[in-house]
């Protein structure tokens, strides 16, 4: 009887020993927990937003433009809302890098559009990224770029997308563009006439005027008076009309027709 009575004393006594044990454990556990959260939620909570420049921007517009991410733990925010955000409110921005700056700083870089249109308003010219976002404005002449003559516009606002009357236009510029880049001679147009969109020319390198007729098979035509011009002499001036897709008509001169 006695050693049954000792054995379940023993028993009660670690018994309790574990519970004891258990309870510790477990204040210490909620603790470190605690402590966790604290550290996790209080340390790394976004305390600096920094951001390169922009040509297309201030400082401030792209700083009131920040989301409402300060005080958040860095590891909750959404880097994708951010450059959502950026992409959707700066159409002249072609592309916004967010980076996570450990422990408390979110870094964020933009590519603005680069120059390749340019078109005339009054005695202002507004250049155009290659997607249509109005760049800048100067009341200097831009060298290097390619005009856009006779398209009509609606508005032209900075660091906004350029709104023509023809709805149309802006596949027509985009299509041109692909085409230019295709052929690799972005940099060899002067103008693009759009006056009338039956009757397309443009200038190449101040030696040709180029007929390309309506607005069908852009790209096709493009590549046509490409391989045309490889035909010809270095110093050749002239007119070449591709509105025929089937046969290029090539009428040369002594100068630069074109203005």
């Amino acid at each position: 009887m006695v050693e049954q009575a000792m054995s379940r004393f023993r028993a009660r006594v670690q018994a309790q020993k574990k519970m004891r044990r258990f309870f510790i454990f477990s204040l210490v556990s909620i603790f470190i927990i605690l402590l966790s959260a604290f550290l996790f939620f209080r340390c790394f909570a976004v305390k600096e937003f920094t951001f390169s420049s922009s040509r297309l921007y201030t400082a401030e517009q792209l700083k009131a433009a920040i989301p409402d991410v300060m005080g958040e733990s860095i590891f909750f925010v959404k880097m994708e809302h951010i450059e959502r955000t950026y992409l959707k409110n700066f159409p002249g921005l072609v592309n916004v890098k967010v980076e996570k700056d450990f422990p408390d700083g979110i870094t964020v870089t933009f590519e603005d559009g680069k120059d390749i249109f340019f078109v005339e308003l009054g005695k202002e010219y507004f250049v155009l990224s290659p997607t249509r976002e109005v760049i800048k404005k100067t009341t200097e002449k831009p060298t290097g770029l390619i005009e856009i003559r006779g398209a009509k516009i609606k508005q032209c606002i900075c660091g906004q997308t350029v709104v023509f009357r023809d709805s149309n236009m802006g596949d027509l510029l985009t299509d041109f563009y692909m085409a230019f880049t295709t052929e690799n001679i972005t940099d060899k147009i002067d103008y693009l006439d759009v006056t009338d969109k039956y009757t397309l020319t443009l200038s190449y390198g101040k030696r040709f005027v180029i007929d390309m007729g309506d607005f069908d098979s852009i790209a096709y035509k493009t590549t046509f008076f490409v391989r045309v011009l490889e035909e010809l002499e270095p110093n050749d001036f002239g007119t070449i009309s591709v509105k025929d897709t089937k046969e290029a008509a090539v009428k040369l001169s002594n100068k630069y027709p074109g203005s």
